[in-house]
């Protein structure tokens, strides 16, 4: 099954490490939980050119940018098991508008923990439903970094957004034939990202500011990315 999704209302808030309790109690405090999947792990493997062209696209501050990756997701609400709900993903980005395109698998979740990123098979895998996400996507991409991190989700009851808090961003595999990797880095920040609100503003923003969260774009490829390349020879 493909799904595209409008990402326009996104908005992402940015603090550090240090300011993961305040914003956690903040968004218990004005939120509800979500009702299925409150708590879980996000990770995802990412895509990208010989050349790490979407790498560059963020680094630049390109007009138009696009990345792929392949997500999974675990959670207390559902006890791992032999396989995993997956999503290979295309995410574009021209100026403020974005949008995602995504098509869902069901994979082996041993396979998954297991596989190296210079393994074929993560290769062939996108191949085989490259025609599900979109024909303009780059042919020449390759597996290149996985990233982990802890997710808190929430629903605000006042704008309907959802709303969720990222902790412990980490990097857990690089593909050794593109990257030599000296360290397997974590991310000092912690990021709040709200979608879908039913309002022009969300009423409860303003104690996170002051708390120390800033609005602003946030790339956890192209973080995590950075954090390589200043110990990482090509």
């Amino acid at each position: 099954m493909t799904r595209v999704t409008n990402l326009s209302g996104e908005h992402k808030l940015v603090a550090e490490v240090p300011r993961e309790e305040f914003g956690s109690a903040w968004l218990s405090h004005v939120c509800d939980p979500d009702p299925r999947y409150a708590r879980g792990t996000v990770s995802s493997i990412y895509y990208d050119t010989l050349c790490l062209a979407s790498y560059e696209e963020k680094v630049n501050g390109d007009f138009l940018k696009s990345k792929v990756r392949l997500r999974w997701y675990d959670t207390p609400e559902r006890p791992e098991s032999g396989h995993a709900d997956a999503f290979l993903e295309l995410k574009v980005r021209a100026g403020s508008g974005r949008h995602k395109t995504r098509s869902s698998l069901r994979l082996s979740r041993e396979w998954l923990r297991d596989v190296e990123l210079d393994d074929e098979g993560l290769r062939s895998l996108l191949d085989r439903h490259r025609a599900d996400l979109m024909a303009t996507m780059r042919a020449d991409v390759y597996p290149v970094v996985a990233v982990t991190y802890d997710r808190c989700r929430f629903v605000c009851p006042v704008s309907g957004a959802r709303v969720s808090l990222d902790a412990n961003i980490r990097v857990t595999k690089v593909n050794p034939a593109l990257l030599v990797s000296v360290c397997a880095p974590r991310i000092g920040a912690v990021v709040i990202e709200i979608k879908d609100a039913q309002l022009d503003e969300v009423p409860w923003l303003g104690p996170l500011h002051r708390a120390g969260f800033a609005s602003r774009s946030f790339s956890k490829y192209g973080e995590c990315m950075a954090k390589i390349m200043q110990g990482t020879m090509l």
